[in-house]
């Protein structure tokens, strides 16, 4: 069995790829399939700089697999045309003669039966401000115990660059939201907010959607919240721009991308 968490940048999806990564029973997931992280994990596993995509699965396979079977990578919608391009230039072996094979078909041919958890964040400027600031500074997560050293940013508040990373974030959820119907998906759909409010809860749901029994004990995260007052600030700053701008408040959506209850777990199914 496969697990891929489907996420959009700052939804939270290290957090639970980490913490699930923690149980030893939900596979270990990481962007195996990031074009931009290839050499980092051929280089980390011993295999040539260029080649054929079949043996990197194959490898990616392994390292991403528990000892009970199972397997986890998180994907970005960014990240998922590519692998479904190249998981086509993969041998699919007998019987399945020229028939050009669905998505949903071709995950399931290559990684198995797949489930999909489809990680959201109700509030998309606060993600939005977030990636602003992590693409900035190049800071992507803190570690616990490593707080005192995070350098101090000094990157400066920008309307333009926060609003364009919004309507990405906006095109990314509407694409995983189509493609999950046109591939009569239905996920196990998560929120950031969820996750951070609690995250013991959020994985036990996680491994008893996967059929595993939960762990009696959930270690703690090892990552940490980054945003702070300069977040909030930004977020204030955001709104009266906005105002400034187009002359009235921003819309909800604008805001709040999905209206979903964070304790809300909908009815799920196997892709």
């Amino acid at each position: 069995m496969s697990l891929l968490i489907a996420a959009t940048p700052r939804s939270g999806g290290w957090l639970l790829a980490e913490g699930l990564r923690s149980l030893g029973i939900a596979g270990h997931p990481e962007e195996y399939f990031a074009p931009d992280a290839e050499q980092a994990y051929r280089a980390q596993w011993g295999m040539p700089t260029t080649g054929p995509f079949g043996p990197l699965l194959q490898r990616a396979l392994e390292r991403g697999r528990t000892p009970n079977g199972v397997f986890a990578a998180k994907v970005h919608w960014s990240q998922l045309g590519m692998l479904l391009e190249r998981l086509r230039t993969v041998p699919a072996g007998e019987g399945n003669g020229r028939r050009s094979m669905t998505d949903r078909e071709l995950l399931t041919r290559h990684l198995g039966p797949v489930r999909i958890v489809y990680l959201d964040r109700r509030n998309t400027l606060r993600q939005a401000i977030s990636w602003h600031r992590a693409i900035t500074t190049n800071r992507w997560w803190v570690v616990a115990g490593d707080e005192p050293r995070r350098p101090r940013d000094v990157t400066g508040y920008d309307f333009e660059a926060i609003k364009t990373l919004w309507w990405l974030l906006h095109d990314d959820k509407t694409s995983w939201r189509a493609w999950f119907q046109a591939n009569h998906v239905r996920p196990l759909s998560l929120c950031y907010e969820r996750l951070a409010a609690d995250y013991p809860g959020t994985l036990r749901a996680v491994v008893s959607w996967l059929g595993l029994d939960p762990p009696g004990h959930i270690p703690p995260p090892r990552l940490v919240r980054q945003a702070d007052q300069l977040s909030d600030q930004w977020m204030r700053q955001y709104l009266r721009s906005w105002r400034s701008v187009f002359g009235s408040p921003p819309p909800r959506l604008a805001i709040f991308q999905n209206e979903h209850s964070p304790g809300h777990l909908p009815a799920v199914q196997t892709p």
